[in-house]
Order: structure tokens, then sequence, then C-alpha cells
């Protein structure tokens, strides 16, 4: 009589286990960022060259720990073009303290186009910010 009672229970709990694990694991779409700000983005044209975009930020993950990686995207056909970026979160190992944290993010690489019109900055499936204008230092 308490194995009838008992099945529904643990059937209710492997799948309360099963769909927590899922929740935080990372993947594709993963995105820990709880918040963003202070972004600017700016191209630097000074001789000697070669021209490179610069974008800096904020964002706020839930624990220390994570490293974060750049992933650049498409431009859009706009004249001058939109650039997208991906922000990507390698999470931290082992134990650590579930507290918010700053991490300061920054990308420096060679620019494609001699101007950018905005410069959109993704992280999983949602776009987090769009800079605009992004001035050009010559």
């Amino acid at each position: 009589m308490q194995l009838q009672y008992m099945l529904p229970a643990l059937l209710v709990l492997t799948a309360c286990a099963h769909s927590a694990s899922d929740k935080g694991a990372p993947g594709a779409n993963y995105c820990p960022v709880q918040f963003t700000g202070e972004w600017s983005a700016w191209v630097d044209a000074m001789p000697p060259g070669p021209k490179t975009l610069n974008i800096s930020g904020q964002v706020v993950a839930p624990t220390p720990g994570y490293e974060a990686s750049w992933r650049e995207g498409f431009a859009d056909r706009g004249m001058p073009p939109g650039q997208h970026f991906y922000l990507e979160f390698t999470p931290p190992s082992g134990f650590v303290p579930q507290v918010l944290t700053t991490i300061d993010v920054t990308y420096r690489g060679d620019a494609a186009y001699p101007e950018y019109r905005a410069v959109i900055v993704h992280c999983g499936d949602d776009a987090v910010t769009e800079i605009s204008p992004v001035p050009t230092a010559h």
C-alpha cells in the first residue's frame, strides 16, 4: 500500500530535480546577465592604422567568476551599417557565493567599415543594448 503513494511523489521529485538542473545549464542561448550599463563604442581611425572598433560596457552576473568573450555577428545593410556582437559567458566552476557581481566587458578588433551607424550587443536570445551613434576618432 505504501508503494502506491510513494511512486507519484518520486515522479514529482524527479521531474523537479530534472527541470532545476536544466534551467541553469549553459548552452547556446545561455545568458546569466541580470543588468547592463555604461555602454560606449567608437572607431579609432588614428594613423598609422589599422582602424579598430572599440566597445565597452558593464554587465551584472549572478555570481563572481564568469568569463566573458565576444563573437562578431552580422552587419546589417544600412549605410553606414549597424554591427551585431554577441557576448558569451563561461560560468565559474565549483562553489561560488551567490552575490551580484559587476563585470567590465571590452572589445577591440579591426573595424570592417570606416564608420558604423550603431553597435548592437546581444546576450543569449536578446539584444541587451544598441549603441548609437558610434563616433570615429581621426
